[in-house]
């Protein structure tokens, strides 16, 4: 893990501080040393995180023949193999970190080479012969990638604080990304929270000329479904074994480095799994494993946690979050977001990585990705409920499968409640030709989230932009693999990997690894029958049969367990007048995205409702407006750039 930046810019005398500048921006990515390349019209830099070859991994890189200098954010697994087929087919591969293979295999296979890449990454090549960049990222968006056009020039870093060290650069919020993200909780693919600030889209790679104009698009990867990927054709047993094969493969790729590897134990089976996996590699059985525990105990899962380390041996690294740690750290969370957040749960992610940090582990495994490759969200049995349900509308024992799904909440034991959760699964039942189908309760019930947002502000149809943004062959996917698409395209994509995951990594100099999320991984599951995934009701059932064994029996009987944390119950007190200030009348008026008067009324239910008594949608809207606010006042009303130090940086000009 690492940072990026670069660019192309006009005027020569103001390349060097402008670049260290935007170094300096994102020296919590890489605080192993910087280096800064500055050749004719252009420039590329890198803070370094030491993992691979720490004494001799430096970028950036160059082809031998020098026409072609890279640099590149995150890890290349398959390096090794790269670097022997490069070899093979007479290229002069560097010793070197694993970015050494980038500008050889760009010669070798042009924009479709980041499809020889295993691996997560960002990646900054300019060609001297063509005279133009060419940005690749990884296939699902692990590592993030920004870019905006500044006069006749261009600008690009992984954080969009390092594009702000440049004055021009407009900081302004992006209205139409904040209603998409009130609507699913998110961005679209390839955009970002700031007007003029581009992302480059997962699986994509760009051309663009030193202006910063898009001159080649390809998109060499997409999420898969049964008609892109080779059929298994064994049985369910048959199916577990190949699964843990390719998990295994995944993990054994991830454990590469040369510092210590930790992994996270949430207590669910995913990390369970990850865990499990990890430790039949003899090397990493004396491993630290980190996790996170809450005061409030409906939050808590150190039970669990425990009862896994245990089960392995692991050296147990708890941190324990209390109200006030979510009070006091939610603003440092959305300076290094750079995105508002629906839900308080990056917090503690970045309480944790600190821990990782101070235990001197660099790199951590975790079980991200498992709930949308293996079909484990409540959402894929909700879909299949409802579209069950709307051939006989009127029945009265198909919704009552819902109370089978919820078995394990009281509240849906209370007939009151349960009719009230029926009515609302109820919503737009009938739609069953909506590509968006499997969310339009989440949908549905993000519409009056919209209503916060300034009556002044431009209309826009978030719904229909995530309808237009799907792919060509999206009507030819089943339900459930339509539910997986867009799973992954939203929540996963702009939140998990992003605001909750890598964000929350590298504000603390930490690199996640993902093996579930491996496209080996995601390819063989897209391959297998439906019901190797989603048997009956029961979740992943592949995953959970293929390590049954391996795990005690309360982690692989429990229910599903969100990961969660406190919400309006730990902003109660406002004892620093964080809520009295971004939440005023007149900060609502400065920052101009939201309604007053709405604001002000929520703010008035919220000051007289007990705690413990807020509605989820409560929650919801409450982190959203809050998190915004802070956003506007930290990277746009207030940001101020931090001072360079150019003592750790290396400059080469050429």
């Amino acid at each position: 893990m690492c940072g990026i930046i670069g660019g192309t810019h006009p005027d020569p005398e103001s390349i060097e501080p402008l670049a260290q500048s935007m170094l300096e921006q994102i020296r919590h990515r890489g605080p192993d040393g910087g280096y800064l390349h500055l050749d004719e019209g252009f420039f590329l830099g890198l803070r370094r995180l030491a993992i691979i070859n720490v004494e001799a991994g430096r970028q950036p890189v160059v082809s031998g023949d020098g026409s072609v200098v890279a640099v590149f954010n995150g890890e290349i697994y398959n390096h090794r193999e790269l670097k022997a087929e490069l070899t093979e087919l007479g290229y002069q591969v560097r010793e070197g970190s694993d970015a050494e293979v980038i500008p050889h295999a760009y010669q070798e296979w042009g924009m479709d080479f980041p499809s020889h890449l295993n691996g997560d990454f960002a990646i900054a090549i300019f060609d001297k012969n063509k005279r133009q960049w060419v940005f690749a990222r990884d296939r699902l968006g692990i590592k993030p990638f920004y870019y905006t056009r500044i006069g006749s020039g261009l600008l690009f870093g992984s954080e969009v604080k390092a594009l702000f060290a440049h004055p021009e650069v407009q900081r302004q919020l992006d209205t139409r990304f904040l209603t998409q993200l009130f609507s699913y909780w998110t961005g679209l693919d390839g955009s970002s929270p700031f007007v003029g600030v581009d992302q480059v889209e997962s699986g994509t790679t760009l051309a663009l000329t030193p202006s910063g104009e898009v001159v080649g698009r390809h998109k060499y990867w997409d999420i898969p479904y049964r008609n892109t990927v080779p059929t298994f054709t064994g049985d369910f047993q048959e199916s577990q074994q190949a699964f843990r094969e390719e998990l295994t493969r995944s993990v054994d790729l991830r454990l590469q480095a040369d510092v210590e590897v930790g992994t996270y134990t949430s207590g669910g089976v995913d990390s369970s799994v990850i865990n499990v996996a990890a430790f039949q590699d003899c090397a990493h059985q004396q491993t630290q494993t980190f996790s996170v525990a809450f005061g409030d105990a409906d939050y808590d899962e150190s039970q669990y946690q425990n009862l896994m380390a245990d089960h392995l041996g692991l050296e147990a690294n708890e941190k324990r979050v209390q109200y006030d740690d979510i009070y006091r750290t939610i603003s440092d969370v959305i300076y290094h977001t750079e995105s508002p957040i629906f839900r308080t749960a990056p917090v503690p992610m970045y309480l944790l990585s600190d821990k990782v940090r101070s235990k001197g582990v660099k790199v951590v495994l975790t079980g991200e990705g498992a709930d949308e490759v293996a079909w484990g969200y409540d959402i894929f049995r909700e879909a299949k409920i409802r579209r069950f349900w709307s051939r006989q509308p009127d029945s009265q024992w198909r919704p009552q499968l819902f109370r089978s799904l919820y078995a394990y909440l009281p509240q849906f034991q209370n007939k009151r409640h349960f009719n009230l959760m029926i009515d609302f699964f109820r919503q737009d039942m009938e739609k069953t030709d909506s590509p968006l189908y499997s969310h339009l309760v989440r949908l549905a019930n993000g519409r009056p989230m919209r209503s916060f947002l300034s009556k002044d502000l431009d209309p826009t149809d978030p719904e229909q932009e995530l309808i237009d943004s799907l792919p060509a062959d999206f009507a030819d996917r089943t339900l459930l693999e339509k539910c997986q698409y867009l799973e992954i395209r939203t929540l996963l994509h702009g939140y998990l990997l992003n605001s909750q995951g890598d964000r929350m990594l590298s504000a603390n100099s930490i690199e996640g690894r993902f093996p579930f999320l491996d496209h080996h991984v995601i390819e063989f599951l897209a391959g297998v029958p439906e019901n190797h995934r989603l048997r009956s009701m029961h979740d992943k059932a592949i995953l959970r049969e293929a390590y049954r064994k391996d795990l005690p029996e309360e982690i692989f009987t429990r229910p599903k367990f969100a990961f969660r944390a406190p919400e309006l119950a730990a902003f109660a007190e406002d004892s620093a007048g964080l809520l009295a200030d971004r939440l005023s009348p007149e900060a609502i008026e400065a920052a101009g995205i939201f309604d007053a008067e709405a604001v002000r009324r929520f703010k008035y239910k919220f000051e007289r409702t007990p705690p413990g008594k807020f509605a989820a949608r409560d929650n919801l809207v409450f982190v959203q407006v809050l998190t915004t606010q802070i956003l506007h006042e930290r990277l746009v009303d207030g940001f101020v750039p931090v001072p360079a130090d150019t003592s750790d940086v290396v400059v080469t000009r050429v």
